[in-house]
């Protein structure tokens, strides 16, 4: 018996045993008052879900930043970033990209591993607001807290309005060892 004849007996008895199962299924819903509803093509896409799964991912990769930074007092800082697909970037001393969201793709162009190892003025271009970027550098140079909005470039080159929240993180010991910055496009 070669192979495609055992397959397709295989496959025979896999239909016949569903022929019982859709049987059954149907004795079962017909006795039932259910109301249906129409399938929408995002129902199969899964877009939603995977966008979740992500975010969980990225959940996860942060709580264990924190808990290998020592950081005091993190609660995953921004809940609500899955709903508002906010980019959530972690730099070190040397403002290097530590962490980043996987929705930076989103936002940006790039994917995670792009931006890892390198500093967050490469988003930044010709329209970038000195002013702007001066004061987020005094903010992070003094270890405080910053909120702007400025103009950043995506990896193919076009320009978006993001506002960007910026905070310090601190160890247990009470010194700066990390920034997060909450990152958004602005419409």
């Amino acid at each position: 018996m070669g192979f495609c004849t055992i397959g397709v007996n295989i496959y025979c008895f896999q239909m016949s045993e569903m022929k019982i199962y859709d049987k059954a299924a149907e004795r079962f819903y017909h006795s039932k008052p259910l109301n249906c509803f129409p399938l929408l093509s995002h129902d199969f896409s899964c877009n939603y879900f995977d966008a979740f799964c992500e975010h969980f991912h990225d959940s996860r990769g942060l709580k264990q930043l924190s808990k290998a930074n020592n950081w005091d007092g993190f609660t995953e800082g921004n809940k609500s970033s899955f709903k508002e697909n906010i980019v959530v970037i972690v730099t070190d001393m040397n403002l290097k990209i530590v962490y980043a969201s996987s929705n930076i793709r989103d936002l940006t162009g790039y994917k995670k591993n792009e931006v890892i190892g390198r500093k967050p003025s490469m988003f930044q271009g010709s329209e970038t607001s000195k002013t702007v970027k001066e004061r987020i550098r005094a903010a992070v140079g003094q270890g405080l807290s910053f909120e702007e909005t400025l103009i950043n470039y995506k990896k193919n080159g076009l320009p978006y309005i993001c506002n960007i929240e910026g905070k310090p993180l601190f160890d247990k010991k009470g010194e700066l060892v990390n920034f997060i910055a909450y990152e958004k496009a602005v419409a």
